[in-house]
């Protein structure tokens, strides 16, 4: 009976521990999406910002020209 108490505990210990490496895995990997969108968001910001001079050169050359043909 003691040999199956053993068992038992050996048994449960060795899945807590494989439940604890696949916990530790996932977290892991919630780790590294989440460092792949804080890149791709600042990723994003950074084309805007182009985006956003390029529309304002735009509209001054715009105003530039409206006002000196004037």
């Amino acid at each position: 009976m003691e040999t199956e108490i053993n068992f038992m505990d050996e048994l449960l210990a060795e899945v807590e521990l494989k439940e604890d490496i696949q916990t530790e895995a996932y977290f892991d990997l919630l780790i590294k999406k989440n460092i792949g969108l804080e890149e791709k968001i600042a990723r994003n910001f950074k084309i805007a910002e182009v985006e956003v001079k390029i529309i304002n050169d735009f509209y001054l050359k715009k105003m530039f020209w409206l006002f000196s043909s004037s």
